[in-house]
């Protein structure tokens, strides 16, 4: 049910004694005053790290990237190519993980075909 307006027709009333009403709602704020000043320091902590939390996140993304990339050893690669002990297939499996690993494909490919 809407409110009645009164004779002032939807003009809001100003303040007299601004200062005042102040003084009065702090008053009544009292009981609370402890909350209210950790509610306004969490959200102004809040506020800070949303603004800064979007560039931490891509330097931690960039530093996981960088430590992630491969680092294969030619040498190793070859003896085991070289080795008669492996077997062929073995072998074809070997070099098509290499050359993923190299394309940087997925490794959810590379645990389908070994699956097969």
């Amino acid at each position: 049910m809407p409110r009645h307006i009164g004779p002032n027709k939807g003009v809001p009333e100003i303040s007299k004694d601004f200062s005042g009403s102040m003084k009065k709602l702090l008053k009544h704020l009292n009981p609370w005053k402890y909350m209210l000043m950790t509610s306004l320091i969490l959200a102004m902590t809040s506020a800070i790290l949303a603004l800064i939390s979007p560039n931490k996140l891509s330097d931690l993304t960039d530093t996981i990237t960088a430590g992630i990339t491969p680092k294969i050893n030619e040498k190793k690669v070859m003896e085991i190519f070289n080795d008669e002990t492996i077997s062929l297939e073995d072998k074809q499996q070997f070099s098509f993980i290499i050359e993923s690993v190299k394309e940087n494909k997925d490794i959810d490919i590379i645990r389908n075909r070994r699956d097969e």
